[in-house]
């Protein structure tokens, strides 16, 4: 998650008072607006892509509730699953609310992708220990349609109130038969959470998470991998977890030393045995000074056994693909001299905290990322010092040279989570799911278009094809909606050579993290074949330079000022408070230069619109108030 510059610079002068109070606030002003006048410093262009809204019906579908939004909060567990054979869905999260259950109880509801039957399953709390932050991920043997042959694996942590106690890994049967509870001590004082779970054929259960942090002079936290067998109607797992150890740098955050090291992830292929584990961070030995904090990687070929630390990836050597769509960034506060310096926006309270990973056909790993040029190379903001000229989520990639990366979109809306809910973390929940052959990789996250805040977010996705090299256009899967905490099945319903994006999100009824979610299933979400038509990243480079829209506010009629840097067809879109479309009008081709678009205001109500422009693959949004 991050707070937008262009909107929030005083608020992005206090943060960065209190993590670099050795700097005068005035040079932290000088700064920031140097940000902002930069313009773009050397030829690499700033683009977008493409739009299409779908064309589908999306149904929204209630079934169970949550006693507080802090079952949502953890990015890393695996909450919605898909099993094809079975044809279900299935959700797991915190019981409690108006769907009932107690607080300590978690439940895994399910569904019919195609049919109307909902069912739940009810794992209770057991003695003192609360379930927490729960995910959870469905086992069913190969081919087989009856439920009770099938299971739910869950995990996550416990607590008595006050402290954290262990983590539990818990089964039960899909007919509800066969409960069984596993619980294991923690080894710090932090909590158990951060569990990421799945399952691969053969009954394969792989988890990994971070517990705590170890000896301070170690510079390590402390992240761990561990297997299970479907073993009858339970998991056994190995009583000794491998664990990653690794020496990073550290950062001064509010006086405090902090390690480069977060989100632990990892991703296995549908056998079980290629798999990797990955943090986002910076190494101790990393300058850090071409490229910013990156994923650390571990592979492992034999279902975990053994692992093996990957080579550290620059990610300013991948090429056009990520500096065509990165801007550079100055070297440091006094400097004047440009430098491209791509970082992970990671590692800090302001940032994104999801990078979903895939395991395609041929054993390559895919991170769902944003990355973006950082300003400063200084220990303290290196990490959350951005260029802003507007926020693109990668496909980040291994080769089997190296590494590889493809834009997936641009994104609009920034964050700030004090726009509408106090205490959310409310940020663009990416997702990432492979079709059955997993040769087909379908990126999913949610963005507010018309504002600059995720306050009103609607899903939005796109597909590659790694076979052709065709990729659908970002589709707006939703549009016009409220699809907050977002989650997604990292399987797709195959469906008729169709594929179907299996989802959850949250129906909130607060703005505290106290508010009470409603938990909806999401179906209908389809990108068809005929869809994947092409690669538009070759499309050319933005066209506009400028816009200016007046009066503001306008009363009889609203002026559009823009400025295009060669020919365009010019596209003007006006929506309302509710993202109901007013105005759409196409105005045609235009020459290079200043061109001067006009709009009547006297039918429109009194009240706050949305002016987007749009010019070649360009679009830019305004605000304006009609009288």
């Amino acid at each position: 998650m991050k707070k937008v510059l262009f909107l929030c610079l005083a608020a992005f002068i206090a943060f960065a008072t209190s993590a670099q109070n050795y700097q005068p606030a005035p040079l932290l002003k000088a700064r920031a607006n140097k940000i902002l006048d930069q313009g773009n410093p050397t030829s690499s262009p700033i683009k977008v892509t493409n739009l299409t809204e779908a064309k589908t019906t999306i149904q929204r579908i209630p079934f169970g509730s949550s006693f507080n939004l802090l079952t949502l909060l953890e990015p890393y567990n695996n909450n919605v699953a898909y099993n094809g054979d079975l044809g279900i869905m299935m959700f797991t999260h915190r019981a409690g609310g108006t769907y009932g259950g107690a607080s300590g109880d978690l439940r895994c509801n399910f569904t019919n992708y195609f049919g109307t039957n909902l069912d739940s399953l009810i794992f209770l709390q057991q003695g003192s220990n609360r379930m927490r932050y729960p995910g959870g991920v469905i086992y069913n043997p190969a081919g087989n349609t009856n439920l009770a042959n099938a299971m739910a694996i869950t995990s996550g942590p416990t607590t008595d109130g006050s402290n954290w106690l262990y983590n539990f890994f818990a089964t039960q049967k899909l007919d509800g038969s066969s409960i069984k509870y596993h619980f294991e001590a923690t080894h710090d004082t932090l909590k158990p959470a951060s569990i990421n779970l799945t399952v691969c054929d053969g009954g394969k259960v792989k988890a990994c998470g971070k517990v705590g942090q170890v000896a301070t002079s170690l510079r390590y936290p402390y992240f761990y991998f561990k297997r299970g067998q479907v073993q009858g109607d339970s998991v056994a797992w190995d009583t000794i977890p491998y664990n990653f150890k690794n020496v990073y740098q550290d950062r001064l955050f509010s006086n405090d030393t902090t390690y480069w090291a977060f989100a632990p992830y990892m991703a296995f292929s549908k056998d079980g045995m290629i798999g990797y584990f990955y943090v986002m961070g910076l190494e101790a030995s990393d300058p850090a000074i071409t490229s910013g904090p990156k994923p650390i990687v571990w592979k492992t070929t034999d279902g975990g056994t053994t692992w093996n630390k990957m080579p550290l990836v620059d990610l300013s050597t991948l090429g056009t693909n990520l500096t065509d769509w990165i801007r550079p960034t100055y070297h440091t506060l006094y400097s004047t001299t440009p430098v491209y310096r791509p970082g992970i926006m990671s590692g800090s309270t302001v940032e994104e905290e999801n990078f979903p990973g895939i395991v395609d056909n041929n054993g390559n790993l895919h991170i769902a990322t944003m990355i973006e040029g950082m300003y400063s190379n200084a220990t303290d903001s290196l990490d959350y010092t951005y260029a802003y000229p507007g926020w693109r989520i990668f496909d980040l990639y291994t080769t089997s040279t190296g590494w590889g990366v493809n834009l997936v979109d641009t994104i609009y809306a920034g964050i700030d989570k004090n726009v509408t809910l106090t205490d959310q973390n409310l940020d663009h929940n990416f997702h990432i799911a492979k079709s059955l052959d997993a040769t087909k990789l379908f990126f999913m996250w949610t963005d507010t278009r018309l504002d600059t805040s995720n306050y009103l977010p609607d899903i939005y996705a796109r597909g590659f094809d790694l076979t052709t090299g065709n990729k659908t256009d970002p589709i707006d899967m939703t549009f016009q909606g409220d699809y907050y905490f977002f989650n997604a099945s990292e399987d797709v319903v195959d469906s008729a050579g169709s594929y179907f994006l299996p989802a959850t999100f949250a129906k909130i009824t607060g703005t505290t993290v106290d508010a009470e979610p409603t938990h909806n299933f999401i179906k209908g979400m389809k990108i068809s074949p005929s869809q994947f038509v092409g690669i538009y990243e070759n499309d050319p480079i933005a066209a506009i330079d400028n816009v200016v829209v007046n009066p503001n506010p306008a009363k009889d009629y609203i002026n559009i000022n823009i400025s295009i840097t060669h020919p365009s067809n010019l596209k003007v879109n006006v929506y309302n408070l509710l993202g109901s479309e007013v105005i759409n009008k196409d105005f045609g081709k235009h020459m290079a230069g200043d061109s001067k678009l006009v709009l009547s205001a006297s039918n429109m109500k009194s009240g706050i619109y949305f002016v987007s422009v749009q010019a070649g693959n360009e679009r830019v949004t305004k605000k304006v108030v009609v009288e």
